[in-house]
């Protein structure tokens, strides 16, 4: 999977050498920042098929504005959930709509036996 061009340097090379050293899924990772925001940031393992439906997803919401991820919010409480479904996508909604800019987000190259990335994401709030 190719890098996403939302996520900046600085901030890619931290965050992956502390997701790295746990070497699965890690708690998230929260800190206050002195305007009062916190920053928000996970990762996770996940199959390639999944990193390429997360990555559609994140880039539709990235090209929203504000009030279209409000629209798009309500819009999926009062539709059904899909069989299968955990949440229809509600919970990167959520973060979309409280985020303080856009979610940045980037997929480490797969490098385990099974064919697994690593799913980085990164929130304002």
């Amino acid at each position: 999977m190719a890098p996403s061009s939302t996520w900046r340097g600085s901030t890619r090379s931290f965050f992956t050498t502390w997701a790295t050293s746990r070497k699965t899924s890690s708690p998230p990772w929260i800190r206050h920042e002195d305007d009062g925001s916190f920053l928000l940031l996970c990762a996770n393992p996940v199959h390639t098929e999944t990193g390429d439906e997360l990555r559609t997803k994140l880039e539709t919401l990235s090209s929203m504005t504000p009030e279209e991820i409000k629209q798009a919010y309500r819009m999926t409480l009062r539709e059904e959930t899909p069989e299968g479904s955990k949440g229809a996508g509600m919970g990167l909604l959520t973060m979309a709509r409280d985020a303080r800019g856009p979610l940045e987000f980037d997929f480490s190259p797969a490098e385990s036996a099974n064919g697994s990335a690593v799913f980085y994401l990164k929130a304002a709030i």
